[in-house]
């Protein structure tokens, strides 16, 4: 799993549960569609999109989660998340819905630089 330059990146900062997030997914997933090789960047609360089992119908919304591992069949092979914020929101990444690479705190300028889009909902 590594990024591809020329690639499209989108910088999702948002939870699984907001429109933001769906935007970013919605976005990413098009993208795929058209093989432009994607490459998604998870910070801050958008690492909860990484969660199993989770349970949007107890707050009356549905969580994106159980879309994620649709990813690979969308070509979509490289998803970075921030270790600060798995922290955080104490993730597991023993537990993940799909397999990712550790952002390094200094890899997202490179990424950035890299791309041929950069997106960040």
């Amino acid at each position: 799993m590594t990024a591809v330059a020329g690639s499209p990146l989108l910088i999702c900062r948002h939870s699984a549960w907001t429109s933001a997030a769906a935007a970013c997914l919605e976005t990413l997933l098009t993208a795929g569609v058209f093989e432009q090789r994607p490459v998604l960047v998870l910070l801050d609360a958008a690492v909860t999109l990484l969660i199993a089992d989770q349970h949007g119908e107890v707050i009356h919304s549905k969580t994106l989660a159980r879309q994620m591992p649709a990813l690979e069949l969308y070509g979509i092979e490289t998803v970075y998340a921030d270790p600060a914020a798995l922290l955080a929101y104490g993730v597991n990444t023993t537990e993940l819905v799909l397999p990712i690479q550790l952002l390094a705190a200094n890899q997202l300028a490179g990424l950035v630089a890299a791309a041929s889009t950069a997106l960040v909902f």
